[in-house]
């Protein structure tokens, strides 16, 4: 992203490649050279004001933060 830039649709857009790359690793695991298997777990962080923006939420003081 760029500075200046904080809300849903321009996340949703840049993130689209991104989360469809993390559901296929997670729902296929990884082979690695020797043939090995490797199943994948994800793990998702962040702080409260990119997960809010990321997933849509209101502010964390708001009276209904959830969508």
């Amino acid at each position: 992203l760029f500075p200046g830039t904080k809300n849903y649709k321009t996340l949703e857009v840049s993130l689209t490649l991104l989360c469809q790359d993390l559901i296929q690793l997670k729902n296929n695991g990884i082979n690695d050279t020797s043939g090995k298997h490797w199943n994948v777990e994800l793990y998702f962080s962040a702080d409260w004001k990119f997960l809010a923006i990321f997933l849509g939420f209101n502010v964390a003081n708001s009276n209904f933060f959830c969508p």
